[in-house]
């Protein structure tokens, strides 16, 4: 269930945020990515099929390192609360949140930028006159 809310929160950001930079997501006039999917659709089902393919398995990625990270912070307050607390616990749990959290921004980063790249060269491909921007 929180997946599924974590990836609506995320789906909703602009696609600067999530990729981490602006350079990528401003290329010149090239319209925002919702409108070239919608263009791509309405000239390339086909292609449309394709990038609507990667973006579940984009969505699939990111749901699974967030449920990974739910479930270490489970487990965790599971323990602390089992056996009490203790230092080496509280540095486990510093230590995981961290990486879930690397891990996280990293996955999706690069996920996005891929995304991103496979849409731009989709929409110059079905419009000529966007190539040269």
């Amino acid at each position: 269930m929180f997946d599924l809310i974590f990836d609506k929160a995320i789906g909703s950001l602009p696609y600067s945020w999530i990729i981490g930079g602006s350079a990528l997501t401003k290329k010149g006039d090239l319209p925002r990515p919702l409108v070239m999917r919608v263009e791509i659709l309405l000239k390339k089902p086909e292609v449309y099929e394709v990038l609507e393919r990667r973006l579940n398995q984009h969505r699939l990625v990111r749901a699974t390192v967030f449920n990974l990270a739910l479930m270490s912070l489970s487990a965790l307050v599971f323990f602390i609360v089992q056996m009490d607390f203790s230092i080496r616990l509280l540095i486990v749990f510093v230590f995981l949140s961290l990486m879930f959290l690397g891990l996280t921004l990293f996955t999706g980063r690069r996920s996005a930028e891929t995304l991103y790249f496979e849409m731009l060269q989709a929409y110059k491909a079905i419009n000529p006159a966007s190539k040269s921007q």
